[in-house]
């Protein structure tokens, strides 16, 4: 018969070796616990219930912010997560919300996918002098690209509507118009929830550490095994995708779009919450 201090010793140490993660995975896990498995499920209730609870105006800037969440964990798996620096965040939204410009109404939902799809093949080429140079270089590079898409966004008025932009109707599901703040906010959950835990669970993965590991030291990532050219494609590929889909809803929230909502101060600010955010 184990003494009264031993059996309490037990105790608390099976607790305390129940409490601490002792595995990436575990220290990455959001719900491992009970716990936070209820907090998560009252937060996702929450964010359903979000239109009953808030007002007109106030509905309409957590639209905004959820879009512009969503366009920053794309530019977070690139630059957080496997070190490549990005300044034409706003011109891969911009092709997402050009592009849901043409496919609007039943269409929407088909049309934002299709403009992340877009900007996710623009992602890849943009990709590729990542294979070669990197810091500030690669700064330069993916400056001029912003640079490029302003231009095509001002001077292609056959698709772009050049200076003036292009409006659309608002966007319908099952013949209801998504034509308020509060109804639109269903549609960007659905495209901003299923992104998010995507974004969470690929930072736990093979290909996530494989992010980390280029991210830290490219040179010792190569040495490792890890395949240097099918990263840095898929982080930039997979930043392209998220931007995308946040433009194209973008789009159906303004109704509108021109070259004004995704100059070079747009990705700067994007970047900037990247860094600041962590």
């Amino acid at each position: 018969m184990y003494p009264l201090s031993k059996q309490l010793t037990d105790v608390f140490s099976r607790r305390f070796a129940r409490a601490v993660r002792e595995t990436y995975r575990e220290d990455e896990a959001y719900a491992s616990t009970p716990l936070g498995r209820l907090a998560l499920g009252v937060f996702l209730l929450f964010l359903v219930l979000l239109p009953f609870l808030l007002s007109p105006y106030p509905m309409y800037v957590a639209t905004l912010v959820a879009i512009g969440a969503l366009s920053a964990l794309g530019l977070h798996l690139l630059v957080g997560g496997a070190g490549q620096i990005s300044l034409g965040h706003a011109a891969f939204m911009g092709v997402g919300a050009y592009t849901a410009s043409h496919l609007y109404g039943p269409l929407a939902f088909l049309g934002i996918l299709l403009g992340g799809g877009i900007a996710a093949l623009l992602g890849l080429v943009l990709g590729l002098p990542s294979l070669r140079i990197k810091g500030v270089y690669l700064a330069i590079a993916t400056l001029a690209f912003q640079f490029l898409a302003d231009y095509v966004f001002k001077n292609w008025e056959g698709v772009t509507g050049g200076i003036r932009g292009r409006t659309l109707p608002p966007a319908e599901l099952f013949g209801l118009a998504l034509d308020t703040p509060e109804k639109l906010w269903y549609l960007v959950l659905f495209f901003t929830l299923p992104l998010f835990f995507y974004g969470k669970r690929l930072l736990m993965t093979r290909a996530g550490r494989a992010f980390m590991a280029v991210r830290d030291n490219d040179l010792s990532a190569r040495v490792a095994g890890v395949d240097l050219v099918r990263v840095k494609l898929m982080a930039f590929a997979l930043s392209a995708f998220y931007a995308g889909v946040a433009g194209g809803l973008l789009a159906q929230l303004y109704k509108a779009v021109t070259p004004e909502y995704f100059p070079l101060t747009v990705s700067i600010q994007y970047l900037a919450m990247v860094i600041v955010g962590g």
